[in-house]
């Protein structure tokens, strides 16, 4: 399903799924062009989430790897 509900949900207008996406497959260099670290980890985006993709977990560690890349 790619229904966007994540991104019309999140407070910080991100695009939570793409962001996931970058994770999920490696893409790391991506993310702070698609504004990570701007995630408030609310959650809206999961929650809301029909597939029930752990967006948050996907953010949290994208988050992580930037963190430790430093």
């Amino acid at each position: 399903i790619k229904c966007a509900r994540c991104v019309d949900s999140c407070p910080m207008n991100l695009l939570p799924v793409k962001i996931a996406h970058f994770v999920k497959h490696k893409k790391m260099d991506l993310l702070q062009e698609y504004n990570i670290a701007d995630c408030i980890e609310c959650g809206c985006c999961q929650y809301i989430c029909p597939s029930r993709i752990p967006l948050v977990d996907f953010i949290k560690l994208g988050k992580n790897y930037l963190k430790n890349k430093k």
